[in-house]
């Protein structure tokens, strides 16, 4: 697994318990989803006013038959822990969705323009 989440990255002002279940949640489905051997890559970085979280893996989808987006509801044919996910993010301004052959998972959360100060 590889983490790439830059120290200078902005401080963002969430629900961590939240925020923690989007992750677990999204994990998890990667790990039952696209196969043991899978290398995951957790990126970060800042996209305009947003902070952008990508979670990949090698090419395999993380969604299982949604590969070409074929079939899909109009909510999208996520599971109960991936439609938490997208309501956290949500509930945070932001948003939660996959990328076309559903191999990189992506969480885009506003940052606020005035920065929380660091307390102690």
């Amino acid at each position: 697994m590889l983490i790439d989440l830059p120290s200078e990255l902005p401080l963002f002002r969430g629900d961590p318990v939240l925020l923690e279940q989007l992750f677990v949640n999204l994990l998890e489905n990667v790990a039952k989803h696209a196969g043991g051997a899978t290398a995951v890559e957790i990126r970060g970085r800042l996209d305009g006013s947003n902070l952008l979280v990508t979670v990949r893996n090698d090419g395999r989808p993380v969604v299982p038959g949604q590969r070409t987006g074929a079939n899909r509801s109009p909510e999208g044919s996520f599971g109960l822990g991936l439609r938490i996910a997208r309501s956290v993010a949500s509930v945070h301004g932001g948003e939660f969705s996959f990328d076309r052959d559903c191999s990189e998972a992506v969480l885009r959360l506003p940052v606020p323009a005035q920065q929380p100060e660091i307390v102690g």
